[in-house]
């Protein structure tokens, strides 16, 4: 559970911290603690990819911004430059804003979704220099990115938004196609999850995604 962890934060410039135990740095314009708030979600993330033998050797800068914009010029939640491994995220009262009023997220608690987005971008970034070169359809990408946010909620959370997703998944990943993703995202974060924890293998799994040996549908032309 992410409020569980303790940060000891090293300081580094005069608007960033150094997240602990990781090569993580949170930048926001923000005081200390609400730095501190970033970092241990990103911890969590980092923490649960090293228990599956995946370690972070890259540095990742997180920058936490009032809003963040797609490069077509909409509001966006969040974005990752990989020339500078960088997330932009938007900040907590922004994200708020940005999500629909009718979305299941609306139905959590909002701390519990900001930091499970954090996760996400974490997760992103972590499980995208681990596959290196190697050329996998987003939907591979967002499958994990996904399954590891849900997994990163308290249990309450989690099983709410669960809840409002009943249908269960297949228990292959033909499913989980672009359509899916662009149509459904959060019914395919939701499916992810139950696909990927099924099993105590889940380490197992993601392995064999970043290695490319998972066969995921290929992206529509």
């Amino acid at each position: 559970m992410i409020s569980a962890i303790r940060i000891a934060l090293t300081p580094a410039a005069a608007d960033e911290i150094n997240c602990p135990a990781s090569r993580i740095v949170v930048m926001t314009s923000g005081h200390d603690v609400s730095r501190a708030k970033v970092c241990a979600p990103a911890v969590w993330a980092r923490a649960f990819f090293e228990r599956c033998g995946i370690i972070q050797r890259r540095k990742l800068t997180l920058e936490i911004v009032n809003w963040v914009t797609h490069p077509l010029g909409v509001p966006v939640i969040a974005t990752f430059d990989a020339t500078r491994w960088r997330a932009r995220i938007s900040n907590f009262e922004a994200t708020l804003a940005l999500i629909l009023p009718k979305s299941v997220y609306r139905k959590l608690p909002f701390r519990d979704v900001y930091d499970s987005l954090v996760v996400h971008e974490v997760a992103h970034a972590i499980f995208r220099e681990h596959v290196g070169g190697r050329r996998l359809p987003v939907t591979a990408h967002e499958y994990v990115a996904y399954a590891i946010q849900i997994a990163s909620m308290p249990q309450e959370t989690r099983d709410l938004l669960l809840s409002s997703f009943p249908l269960q998944t297949s228990k292959d990943l033909a499913r989980f196609n672009d359509i899916y993703l662009a149509m459904r995202p959060l019914r395919f974060a939701a499916n992810a999850y139950r696909h990927l924890f099924r099993n105590e293998r889940y380490c197992e799994t993601i392995a064999r995604i970043a290695s490319g040996d998972a066969e995921f549908p290929l992206p529509l032309e």
